[in-house]
């Protein structure tokens, strides 16, 4: 939320896919310091769990170099000439006129609202398509089982047929380098493409390597020493799928669909429907994969389907558009299900049909 409130438009999704970046070369490390060769055994795994606070420590003494966002400066405190000179610092330019021009509409535009409580979120038919939209693809995000991958990979590749040890290990490090790699990649071309078409053809992707790799999981029983590297494969054309779209762009999209008023209660409810899922994954995967065996990742393209279908059909574009103008999008879709009230047509009187 911070990191699209600081960014420029025109740089905020490539901004804003660098907080995810910075989050799989954080995977990519636990997963190298996690091998038994270096820190994933029982006689050191204290130190790896102790590792935990170096990035707490860092970001306690990064916090008070932190000025306060602009947005929230302006628009949530009216301390306009502050928000101005927060603004310059961070553009490193005076010229900022455009963009205090563009806060103080979005704050015109909503000075009746205040602050919205997570009740008067729910309540807000203005943003309803907008929360809709983003709990979906939260959920999505995580019921699309990508932490199932993580979280499981060795168990996951021992069903595979691939031996313990450094196979697994590499394997599973192979995993996130390849995150991290196609994260750089969504980084340099998300203000070229879009966010709507990455994560739609991220989630495409995911669907079509979920029926691959219940193909090569079911063939297993041939005992075929290629069919097991196959699913390595199948497994890393996932991981491509996801860190293009449905790894950063949910949470660069939840800071952009909302207005101010209503941005903060939206990210407490959407992280929390996304660490829900996450946990309720975490906790029931190895029952299902015990359960529904090569088919458990059936399970997971059934979600990115549906996923995919949505998005391609509500979700607007917002690629190097202000907030208002997001807002604007969605008022818009609104309107098009409202007729005005006695509107008449061919002499017959219509009443107002608005769009629940």
């Amino acid at each position: 939320m911070y990191i699209g409130e600081i960014s420029p438009k025109q740089w905020r999704g490539a901004i804003g896919v660098l907080n995810q970046l910075h989050i799989t070369i954080g995977i990519l490390v636990a997963q190298v310091l996690g091998l038994q060769g270096m820190l994933g055994n029982e006689h050191t795994w204290p130190i790896l769990f102790a590792f935990t606070c170096v990035p707490s420590i860092i970001q306690l003494m990064a916090i008070p170099f932190m000025p306060k966002s602009p947005r929230f400066l302006l628009i949530d405190e009216g301390k306009e000439d502050e928000a101005r000179n927060v603004l310059v610092k961070l553009r490193g330019t005076d010229n900022v006129v455009s963009e205090m021009d563009e806060m103080r509409a979005e704050a015109s535009a909503q000075s009746a609202d205040g602050q919205l409580s997570i009740p008067q979120l729910f309540r807000d038919r203005s943003v309803r398509w907008q929360l809709i939209t983003v709990l979906l693809m939260m959920a999505a995000q995580q019921l699309s089982g990508i932490n199932a991958i993580f979280f499981y990979s060795n168990k996951i590749f021992s069903k595979a047929g691939i031996p313990a040890g450094k196979q697994q290990d590499l394997a599973s490090v192979g995993v996130g380098v390849v995150n991290v790699l196609m994260t750089v990649i969504s980084v340099g071309v998300i203000e070229w493409a879009g966010r709507k078409a990455l994560i739609v053809w991220g989630f495409g992707m995911m669907i079509f390597w979920c029926a691959a790799m219940t193909v090569v999981l079911s063939l297993l029983s041939l005992n075929l020493t290629w069919i097991s590297y196959l699913s390595i494969a199948c497994m890393i054309g996932y991981i491509v799928g996801f860190a293009i779209g449905p790894g950063p762009i949910p949470w660069l999209i939840t800071a952009e669909l909302f207005r101010q008023s209503a941005r903060p209660p939206a990210f407490m409810v959407s992280c929390l429907l996304n660490w829900t899922c996450n946990f309720i994954i975490g906790i029931s995967f190895p029952a299902i994969a015990d359960a529904t065996g090569a088919y458990v990742f059936i399970l997971f393209m059934f979600v990115c389907i549906g996923i995919t279908v949505f998005l391609a059909i509500i979700m607007p574009e917002t690629k190097g558009k202000t907030f208002q103008e997001i807002s604007n999008l969605f008022a818009k879709r609104k309107s098009e299900g409202t007729a005005h009230p006695t509107e008449s047509v061919n002499g017959k009187i219509y009443h107002k049909i608005q769009l629940v």
